[in-house]
């Protein structure tokens, strides 16, 4: 029995029950979390199209190979002075493998500086001027979807790089009022399970990376930029349509049966919340994180196709951590508003949070 004396099937209907009766919140959400999907379907597009965007505005590192490809033993990699620009042959080529401080640069701090240091402030002077949430996230996703298929235009390495930065300052903004749109649709019951379905955004955004990895083959990398950037414009027009800011009877929420008791949240952790040991450490937790998982999101398709050339990543990689991401997102925010209910408060959700940190 849990705590609420309720078997946990019960329970799931419980759920579906509530989410049943506020079908506008949970539409809201599905919009929202669609909308995460195309973030970050714009940031890793990088890795569908790094190869063949190296190969033609030239830039990372590079080896000698064989313009040939019946030839079994490539001789050009064994001598790189075949490739040099003296030489005029046609056996021999340099062939960018996408790789390199160059791309490194694009995958990490030319994205991930500027948008580290932009959330807040951006976050804090549109809160004190109290914006609009779902406005301003519209105006965001416009902004960086159109940065997307600009960058489908670069011609040197420096436009990349300034596409870059510009969809990390616009993307800014939008998962800390993304998750404040969303609390103010559900209380402390559903919140976990509601954000762990935005969430699910994440996945299903990177497992894109790699549909758009076969797209490439067909269509081209500036092709695919395009691609990747239209449905983020048009979930922008329809979330500024029909998302509501929400009143003050929508802020209330669904709510679970009266049985169910929620333990408020201890005092202590209110005020100077940046100075609270426990505050302070989940940051920590949090970009220690964020750290493995952009560091395996941005190379785990590089490193394949360095030790096994040829290696078809898209086939798994497409499907796989979207499934599984989804799966743990959901149990995981059940299983938080579970350990929330009743005696655990806080702190059954830090139980879960922990868990989840040392299992990754």
């Amino acid at each position: 029995m849990n705590p609420i004396g309720l078997p946990i099937c019960r329970q799931c209907r419980a759920y579906f029950k509530l989410l049943g009766k506020n079908k506008y919140a949970l539409y809201v959400v599905v919009v929202i979390m669609l909308l995460c999907m195309c973030n970050q379907a714009s940031r890793f597009v990088l890795v569908a199209t790094n190869v063949q965007m190296a190969n033609e505005i030239h830039f990372g590192e590079r080896e000698c190979r064989s313009l040939s490809k019946t030839q079994e033993i490539d001789v050009c990699k064994q001598d790189s002075t075949l490739c040099d620009e003296e030489r005029t042959n046609a056996v021999c080529g340099w062939y960018y493998t996408g790789t390199g401080y160059e791309y490194q640069l694009l995958a990490g701090p030319l994205f991930n500086i500027i948008f580290s240091f932009t959330s807040v402030p951006v976050g804090l002077i549109l809160e004190k001027n109290k914006s609009n949430r779902k406005n301003v996230i519209a105006i965001s996703a416009v902004l960086w979807s159109f940065m997307v298929i600009l960058g489908g235009l670069a011609t040197q390495y420096w436009h990349i790089a300034v596409t870059r930065l510009a969809i990390a300052f616009f993307e800014a903004p939008f998962t800390a009022f993304a998750i404040s749109l969303l609390s103010s649709y559900f209380n402390q019951e559903l919140r976990a399970l509601a954000l762990s379905i935005f969430t699910a955004g994440l996945h299903f955004g990177f497992s894109l990376a790699f549909i758009m990895k076969i797209i490439v083959v067909d269509i081209g990398w500036r092709s695919t930029y395009v691609v990747a950037g239209l449905p983020g414009i048009a979930l922008a027009f329809i979330t500024y349509i029909t998302v509501k800011e929400p009143s003050k009877q929508l802020a209330q929420g669904p709510t679970l049966p009266s049985r169910t008791t929620v333990k408020c949240v201890d005092q202590s952790l209110l005020p100077a919340p940046l100075f609270n040991p426990l505050f302070v450490t989940i940051i920590l937790a949090a970009a220690a994180r964020c750290a493995g998982g952009r560091t395996y999101s941005y190379n785990i398709n590089n490193y394949i196709q360095h030790y096994y050339p040829g290696y078809p990543t898209e086939l798994y990689l497409s499907w796989l951590p979207a499934c599984m991401g989804i799966i743990s997102s959901i149990v995981g925010g059940v299983w938080a508003d579970r350990r929330a209910i009743g005696e655990h408060g806080y702190i059954g959700r830090i139980t879960v949070l922990i868990i989840g940190l040392v299992s990754s």
